[in-house]
């Protein structure tokens, strides 16, 4: 208990939490004036979770205290987003799929053209006409090509241990 209040003292932790009947007392008072400076904060704060996101993502993590110092100035958007050190874990993790879908693409086209697998994931992307190598963006390394049976798998690292960088055909 006293480790969440010394956090809380220090700007590190989640703003208080409201009730509804908190929400909706303050909701009845506000303005259109109160609501156009509650969307100025969201617009603002989206923005800014944006270019953290587009961070790399060893660099995100950094950025928080300047979204937690947003979040804090509205009355609203603690209800609605919080903010936690994984803010762009969702997106960095469509980038390597998207990555991860393009391994796959060249790995069958390869396949396609020469009736064989390839003998390395750099291989099937260079003749696909894609840079190589292609760097997963969690780990800034190399996706990796394996094959189950005969489906495709390409793997890259994750943010969180227990969620599997893999995309199988």
């Amino acid at each position: 208990a006293h480790l969440s209040t010394m956090t809380l003292h220090f700007g590190k932790s989640r703003p208080p939490r409201r009730s509804a009947a908190q929400y909706d007392a303050k909701l009845r008072k506000m303005t259109a004036a109160d609501f156009e400076v509650e969307a100025r904060y969201c617009d603002r704060f989206c923005k800014e979770a944006i270019a953290v996101a587009e961070l790399p993502f060893e660099k995100q993590s950094g950025q928080h205290f300047r979204l937690e110092q947003l979040q804090r100035s509205s009355f609203l958007l603690p209800a609605v987003w919080g903010v936690h050190p994984r803010i762009g874990i969702d997106i960095t993790r469509g980038h390597a799929m998207i990555g991860a879908a393009l391994c796959v693409a060249a790995v069958r086209r390869w396949i396609l053209g020469n009736a064989d697998k390839p003998p390395d994931l750099d291989t099937a992307l260079a003749a696909a006409g894609i840079e190589v190598p292609l760097l997963d963006p969690f780990s800034e390394k190399p996706y990796q090509l394996s094959f189950h049976e005969d489906q495709i798998e390409i793997h890259w690292e994750d943010a969180e241990p227990y969620v599997a960088g893999t995309l199988t055909t």
